[in-house]
């Protein structure tokens, strides 16, 4: 079970990596294509800030929002908007994806935990989900579960039947 925990742990580093590819991707061509000088540094900064979970990219992207409203360059602060929340709902859709598509769940699967021990656990929850998640994956896949988790008869069959013969 313990190797089944650590390649577990191991897959959803790997999925946060991609996540956090992703981000770094798309923040950085959009700070290119603003033309926003360091758009390297802070790419890799909002990348670094995107693993903290309930902050991410808010950390950075918020202040400085505010800060180009007060000083009057409103065209970038309404663009920085922009990209927030396209970083924001882009992350959003796709970390239940990868993330169970990486631990070998579904989508929806994940999401549920991910909500589930938020809302028990608070902040602590969100860190907790993927540990849950890959927790409850190792002793399912042990058989540890199998006592009370058990798929409903004859829904899950891959066998096929035969049709009955004519009776001409």
């Amino acid at each position: 079970m313990r190797d089944n925990v650590f390649r577990g742990i191991g897959a959803y580093l790997k999925a946060q990596f991609k996540l956090i590819s992703i981000t770094f991707i798309v923040v950085f061509a959009a700070l290119m294509l603003l033309g926003v000088k360091n758009a390297l540094s802070i790419s890799l900064l909002a990348a670094v800030f995107d693993i903290l979970p309930l902050l991410g990219v808010g950390t950075i992207f918020v202040p400085w929002i505010i800060y180009l409203f007060i000083v009057g360059d409103v065209s970038l602060a309404i663009w920085l908007t922009a990209l927030f929340l396209v970083v924001v709902l882009t992350r959003q859709i796709l970390e239940p994806k990868i993330t169970g598509d990486t631990l070998g769940v579904s989508a929806f699967t994940m999401l549920v935990i991910m909500v589930v021990s938020l809302s028990l656990f608070g902040v602590a929850g969100v860190i907790l989900s993927p540990i849950l998640t890959i927790l409850l994956k190792a002793l399912y896949d042990q058989g540890y579960l199998r006592r009370w988790i058990r798929l409903p008869q004859g829904e899950y069959d891959t066998v096929q039947q035969e049709p009955p013969p004519n009776a001409n």
